[in-house]
């Protein structure tokens, strides 16, 4: 699976305030500003973020920030500081991360080892172009709390309106497929043959049993997906990331149902440092504590304050729109973990 790149579109001012007024956990948006700089954007090689995830923000707060590209796609640049912080900058229109930096610049042709370095709130790439961050606004990513969350019955309810309706455009690519065997297993319903006709499909149904049953071995059979798939995120890790999510987020939304195994958490981090690239495995352990892709997080929100179908899916479409398999892949994970919910409502 190859990465365009992780995060939400950004949200135009009207939608935001649309938000805030429905109590959208996106009202959540802190405004909170770098260092300011008295300099303004002065020729085509400089621009302007236009939002700043907290990680990112929080990284390039630190006192003589400095780092390298470590990795290209044609719409995002990754980055990582001298004190190992990821961070990656991409253009409007893609999504945002807590570890993205969103600005209208160009980004092909930059090879890796380019030095970035951050001087009165602008952040230089290279000698390619340098970016106001100063002034843009921060993204926190929300979660679900208890006052939040609906009844756990409620959300079941719209979880099983969201699979209804993203199961027949599934995808034949990454693990997209194993999303009927999700769909059968919330349903009992008969699983199709061509579930069977992908990559790992053994190995996922496995995990999807193992979270339908509420056994305690979900993260560790999880966590042997790990690597699984070719690109800078490979499918294995973006499924268990997805799964990940879904688990942390019911936690988080029902915290007496559904428990945080920590332990195993931990222990997946770990093989996910020897199993996939470093980029990947930071990926995974942001999925661990919660933060993950804008629609991944507007996803959630929808299916645990139980919202219709007409919210679930332009948040379901976002996620889609990730990458060529990554936000499918993700998909399917998250409503894997989300089968907890199943098992809830039949109890």
């Amino acid at each position: 699976m190859r990465l365009n790149v992780i995060g939400t579109p950004c949200r135009r001012a009207t939608r935001r305030r649309a938000l805030r007024r429905r109590g959208h956990p996106c009202s959540r948006l802190r405004h909170r500003k770098l260092p300011r700089s008295s300099l303004s954007v002065k020729s085509e090689s400089q621009s302007a973020a236009t939002m700043v995830g907290v990680t990112a923000q929080m990284a390039m707060g630190t006192a003589g920030f400095e780092g390298r590209v470590i990795a290209a796609v044609p719409n995002a640049v990754y980055m990582q500081s001298a004190s190992g912080e990821l961070l990656w900058m991409t253009t409007p229109g893609n999504v945002i991360h807590a570890r993205a930096v969103i600005a209208p610049c160009h980004l092909r042709g930059l090879p890796p080892d380019v030095t970035i370095t951050l001087d009165h709130g602008w952040l230089t790439v290279g000698s390619s172009f340098s970016v106001e961050v100063a002034h843009a606004p921060v993204w926190v990513p929300p979660l679900v709390g208890p006052e939040s969350a609906t009844d756990a019955r409620m959300a079941a309810s719209s979880f099983m309106t969201l699979l209804k309706a993203i199961t027949p455009i599934a995808p034949s690519s990454g693990f997209a497929p194993a999303i009927a065997y999700v769909s059968s297993t919330a349903t009992f319903a008969a699983t199709p043959a061509d579930v069977e006709l992908f990559a790992g499909s053994e190995s996922v149904r496995g995990v999807i049993d193992s979270v339908s049953n509420r056994q305690s071995d979900t993260l560790q059979k999880a966590a042997g997906l790990l690597g699984l798939g070719p690109g800078l995120t490979p499918s294995g890790d973006d499924f268990a990331g997805g799964l990940v999510f879904a688990l942390r987020a019911l936690h988080v939304a029902y915290p007496d149902r559904f428990p945080w195994d920590d332990s195993s958490a931990r222990d997946m981090v770990a093989r996910a440092r020897e199993q996939t690239n470093g980029i990947s495995a930071e990926l995974l352990h942001d999925h661990i504590k919660g933060r993950g892709a804008g629609p991944l997080h507007d996803l959630a929100y929808a299916v645990l304050t139980a919202q219709p179908e007409e919210r679930l899916m332009p948040a379901a479409e976002g996620l889609m729109r990730i990458g060529r398999t990554t936000g499918w892949d993700i998909l399917t994970g998250f409503c894997a973990g989300m089968l907890l919910l199943c098992h809830e409502s039949r109890s």
